[in-house]
């Protein structure tokens, strides 16, 4: 599997949470072998330009990139994940 930002674990984490490893297998291990699903390998903003140019319909990114891509107008729409299931990682200093 390819490098990945920090956010795909994180999701990955939160799958978990959500349905345990079958999840997890399904969506990041089988979808990505077969071509149904790329996780973000360089930059978050792959997801977004993904929904936007047809190539996805939904994806998990960080918040902030939400805001950013509607904040210059880009038709992005977030859905907050419920706070059990979502896993956060404190920011680290540069």
């Amino acid at each position: 599997m390819p490098k990945r930002e920090g956010v795909a674990d994180q999701i990955g984490d939160s799958l978990r949470k959500a349905r345990g490893d079958s999840l997890y297998q399904v969506v990041y291990q089988d979808k990505v072998k077969n071509g149904k699903n790329d996780l973000t390998e360089i930059l978050h903003r792959q997801t977004p330009m993904r929904i936007m140019s047809g190539q996805a319909d939904a994806g998990v990114t960080w918040a902030s990139e939400v805001r950013f891509q509607e904040s210059i107008g880009n038709p992005i729409k977030g859905i907050v994940i419920p706070a059990d299931l979502d896993t956060t990682q404190p920011m680290r200093e540069g």
